[in-house]
């Protein structure tokens, strides 16, 4: 059986004429999991500006952002990069706190970062957390 966006993947290489009718479908895609993942920044210094824009682009390299309203196009497009890329929430929470730091170290050099993730289970009764808080000197070092 074919979840809706293995259908909706098959359906477009089909269309561009990338795979024929009779072909394996692959990647085989089992499931998708959503996770609702926040980011703290704590001890701002005062007076400095947090550069928004680069920490979503720095997000945008660790995790795939979903939004609740998209083209049946853009939403295959969220769900392949998903997939490509599929990651335990550990690894979720580890690298978003990397990344973050990154973009902030030399301004924020004393300042924390705490990365929560939330795996909302789509096949399991139970849904898995994670968190991870270190200093942004602590992070860039790793």
């Amino acid at each position: 059986m074919l979840y809706p966006h293995q259908s909706t993947y098959k359906h477009t290489l089909q269309a561009a004429d990338k795979l024929s009718v009779d072909s394996v479908f692959s990647p085989l895609i089992t499931h998708s999991q959503r996770c609702r993942t926040t980011i703290n920044i704590l001890n701002l210094p005062v007076g400095k500006t947090l550069p928004i824009k680069s920490l979503l682009e720095a997000l945008d390299l660790s995790i795939v952002r979903v939004q609740n309203t998209l083209l049946r196009e853009y939403e295959l497009l969220m769900v392949y990069q998903a997939h490509k890329k599929p990651q335990f929430i550990e690894d979720v929470v580890r690298e978003v706190a990397f990344r973050v730091s990154q973009v902030i170290k030399d301004d924020f050099q004393q300042s924390y970062i705490r990365a929560s993730s939330e795996s909302m289970e789509s096949i399991h009764d139970f849904d898995i957390q994670a968190e991870l808080e270190d200093s942004v000197e602590n992070l860039v070092q790793q």
